[in-house]
């Protein structure tokens, strides 16, 4: 496809889709979820529990990029989390200036707790390979790391696939 309207054609409708699922999975979250918790404190829950990796946490601009919300409203989840006991922040072993967050026992217990709630997809999942949905995720993490996205610098966020034990993170000064 080289026409370069068909490519702006199919871009338009891939965001129009992503942004149509996007709402229906975080109305989903939201009902499904948590009654205390917005689905944008589940998924920075998740985000601080599941791929903090080696690392010990996620900076709040790293939190921010990775659920695409402005800085001051990661600080206001990040807040809220911590004040609710779910989150811990912790200096950064990488650069003491920093503060990292990760989930604290009683938010990995209470995430736990959503998760098993959430086990309902696995309805639709299983109609999905997992090859297919591993592929899925690899073209929405390289949209999401790509420079042309965004008018910031990336931060290379490799999330955890079902089964996959080793997430990883890195700015995009480390991947240089």
């Amino acid at each position: 496809m080289s026409n370069p309207l068909e490519v702006a054609s199919r871009w338009t409708h891939i965001a129009q889709l992503t942004t149509a699922c996007s709402r229906n999975l975080r109305r989903w979250l939201a009902e499904q979820g948590d009654p205390e918790l917005g689905e944008m404190e589940i998924l920075l829950l998740f985000l601080c529990a599941e791929a903090a990796g080696d690392r010990g946490g996620f900076s709040q601009v790293e939190l921010a990029s990775a659920l695409g919300v402005s800085p001051a409203q990661t600080s206001s989840l990040v807040e809220r989390l911590r004040q609710s006991g779910l989150l811990l922040g912790t200096r950064s072993q990488v650069d003491r200036r920093r503060q990292v967050w990760r989930a604290s026992r009683e938010g990995e217990h209470r995430l736990h707790k959503i998760l098993s709630r959430l086990a309902g997809l696995n309805d639709w999942s299983e109609r999905v390979s997992a090859e297919r949905l591993s592929g899925f995720i690899d073209a929405l993490e390289l949209l999401m790391n790509d420079r042309s996205f965004r008018s910031e610098p990336p931060r290379l966020l490799r999330f955890p696939s079902p089964g996959d034990t080793t997430p990883s993170t890195s700015s995009s000064r480390e991947a240089s």
